[in-house]
């Protein structure tokens, strides 16, 4: 997940916070609190 994004210089895009994710967690969408989505159900074993 990617999050807090800034510009280094002109055209150069990146994020502050990075955070790796594993296949077998569920992760809140963002802007719906009440909604989430099961990574294993995205990439199967």
């Amino acid at each position: 997940m990617y999050s807090e994004p800034y510009q280094k210089r002109q055209c150069d895009f990146n994020y502050r916070s990075q955070r790796v994710l594993l296949p077998n967690e569920t992760v809140v969408i963002p802007g719906f609190p009440d909604l989430s989505l099961d990574l294993c159900l995205v990439f199967p074993a």
